[in-house]
């Protein structure tokens, strides 16, 4: 049975100019041809442009096909001609039909200028590994917490194994064998987790992953082997010890970070999740309210400090779509 998939959802539309959508479909076989069929979306008329998607990858069970169109306005509908064997279908907002109506396209309202894709030269088509640094390598054990198991150790949710910054940097060779250009490091902020998605200081790198002075001898070393590094981002939610949470859990409506956090009613408490959280059902980390100006001020210095303390390359947003 075919397989198609499309949205008008970033994943498979985006902007790359002012008047321009990439355009991805996905399948689950070959298709000798496919055809976007698009205008204006306030057009009424029949007088479609059409262009050609050309293959950009498979891998023997998936085939995604791309390509870009244009319309000046920045508004638009669309839909797929996909023929084969002689025989074409139409894939629209409505699944695959054998004919087209004016009320099955797909719609991309506006392209805003903010949703422009605009990634650096030295990012495009590269490999970017993500590494989650405690379960990477091991590089130096004097810095590892207690009770780290051995590799070959099933994990929990709160093992530690001890991979660190020298353990990357003592595989920085290995990692560009593979063709690896980026390294995207997991959270390395202090944190009471291994993962560390739930941070408590964002100004204290981890002791236990070689604090400061690790990370900036990895990203030094990373760079001399023209390897650049992006940290991740967590700026949508905090652990619930960070000291502007806990000062909240003791002063109530009374602290100053009341509105730094979205809560729903007084005393704060975490046996009952009476805030937002990740997830909506995680207490220990609590959501930030990003449209308060006092916490875009504080997650946006932090990240330029470390921007230019480390001479990093960039950052990847956890929960981008929420922050």
């Amino acid at each position: 049975m075919m397989e198609i998939t499309h949205f008008s959802t970033p994943t498979y539309v985006y902007a790359v100019d002012r008047c321009t959508l990439n355009i991805r479909i996905q399948t689950n076989a070959a298709i000798e041809k496919i055809e976007i069929y698009y205008q204006n979306l306030y057009d009424h008329s029949q007088n479609l442009k059409r262009k050609t998607l050309s293959l950009l990858f498979e891998d023997g069970s998936h085939w995604f096909y791309e390509a870009k169109i244009s319309i000046k306005e920045r508004h638009f509908k669309y839909y797929f001609a996909l023929t084969n064997d002689g025989k074409t279908s139409y894939f629209t907002s409505d699944g695959l039909l054998e004919e087209i109506l004016p009320v099955n396209y797909f719609y991309y309202s506006a392209i805003n200028d903010d949703e422009i894709l605009n990634l650096p030269k030295w990012a495009e088509g590269e490999i970017i590994y993500q590494l989650l640094i405690d379960r990477f390598y091991d590089g130096d054990p004097s810095n590892n917490p207690e009770n780290c198991r051995h590799p070959e150790e099933l994990p929990d949710r709160s093992t530690y194994y001890g991979g660190d910054f020298q353990g990357i940097i003592k595989k920085l060779d290995y990692l560009k064998s593979l063709g690896v250009k980026i390294i995207y490091l997991s959270p390395l902020f202090l944190s009471p987790t291994y993962h560390k998605y739930d941070i408590k200081d964002y100004y204290q790198i981890e002791a236990i992953y070689g604090g400061e002075a690790g990370l900036k001898e990895l990203v030094q070393k990373a760079h001399e082997k023209g390897l650049r590094i992006i940290l991740d981002g967590i700026f949508n939610h905090c652990s619930s010890e960070h000291p502007f949470f806990q000062d909240l859990l003791r002063n109530g409506e009374k602290s100053p970070y009341r509105d730094w956090f979205y809560v729903y009613s007084y005393p704060v408490n975490p046996e009952l999740l009476n805030y937002d959280s990740f997830a909506c059902q995680v207490p220990s980390m609590p959501r930030f309210n990003t449209s308060n100006p006092e916490v875009i001020a504080y997650l946006t210095e932090s990240a330029a400090y470390w921007t230019r303390t480390l001479d990093i390359d960039g950052w990847r947003l956890d929960v981008a779509d929420e922050v």
